[in-house]
């Protein structure tokens, strides 16, 4: 989300050419629509399972991608509202950014394992997953560590499998594309204006158990 891309979307908008924003919402007011999950939910539902599967309260760790990805920054902070409203005795850490580079999230990942011996979960809200999962393969996770991120791939499924993540949360990403063209569909044929297309699908869970 930029004033930029908020440009670029007037721009196109100005022409007919209906704009959705896919996955990440956008604040552009001449958007059409959104389509994708609701990640106040999805930052609530990780923040629930550390707290939960935790083996007792300590440090939590949140690393997102950028904060210009309006899902990444409304995941976060229902994240952090959670344990601020059902489970304050742990200790949320400052947040880091990945920039969606998995050999920054990497090298995030080794020096908060390094600082925080007692961390007791990490939830990673945007991109870098793959530098993370391989952080805590060759570092030294604590025992316990609970572990949480975004969308089933061959990569978190494997660390589902290896126990190296204990919960995914997914997109549905054939019911996605097809919402999606639904959606565009309804822009052209009733030229509905921003809001009337807004569309929220539940997001899949996924645990070692279900893969």
């Amino acid at each position: 989300d930029h004033p930029l891309v908020s440009q670029a979307i007037d721009d196109i908008t100005a022409r007919g050419i209906p704009v959705f924003a896919l996955i990440s919402d956008l604040t552009a007011d001449s958007c059409s629509g959104y389509v994708g999950i609701d990640h106040r939910k999805v930052g609530r539902t990780a923040a629930w399972a550390i707290a939960e599967l935790a083996p007792a309260p300590g440090k939590v760790g949140v690393i997102v991608g950028s904060h210009r990805y309006l899902c990444q920054e409304q995941s976060e902070m229902s994240f952090r509202s959670y344990f601020r409203e059902f489970a304050p005795q742990f200790q949320l850490l400052d947040t880091l950014i990945s920039l969606e580079d998995i050999h920054l999230a990497q090298s995030a990942t080794l020096e908060l394992l390094k600082q925080h011996p007692d961390l007791t979960g990490i939830y990673i809200a945007g991109g870098g997953i793959e530098g993370v999962l391989q952080a805590l393969k060759d570092g030294n996770p604590p025992p316990g560590l609970v572990t949480v991120c975004l969308d089933l791939t061959a990569v978190t499924r494997q660390a589902l499998i290896e126990h190296r993540v204990n919960m995914v949360l997914s997109h549905p990403q054939e019911w996605l594309a097809s919402r999606l063209v639904e959606v565009m569909v309804a822009a052209i044929q009733s030229k509905a204006t921003r809001g009337s297309l807004q569309s929220s699908l539940p997001f899949i869970t996924y645990t070692p158990a279900n893969v």
